[in-house]
């Protein structure tokens, strides 16, 4: 089984450099999301600190990606269902 290493990485929240450690995936995602939203990886994660949600930022994040993912998800599977018959999940 591969090893996941996390790694430190320094970012700006709300104008202060702070050390923030997560896995190469979610650093990632945060870059995807941040981008996808027309934001910069701090004005992103400055978002999900003021939220002050979890106990450190590391967890709030991680919880903010998979919030995230899970919406725009939802948001499609919803699209999806309005837009196809019903007919077409019959099992028949």
């Amino acid at each position: 089984m591969e090893k996941i290493a996390v790694k430190k990485r320094s970012v700006v929240v709300n104008g202060r450099r702070t050390s923030v450690s997560l896995e190469d995936r979610f650093w990632d995602s945060l870059r995807t999301i941040a981008d996808a939203e027309g934001k910069t990886i701090g004005s992103f994660v400055s978002e999900i600190h003021t939220r002050g949600e979890a106990v450190n930022l590391s967890s709030a994040i991680r919880i903010a990606i998979l919030e995230y993912v899970q919406q725009k998800g939802f948001d499609q599977w919803r699209s999806t269902m309005r837009s196809t018959p019903a007919a077409a999940f019959s099992p028949n």
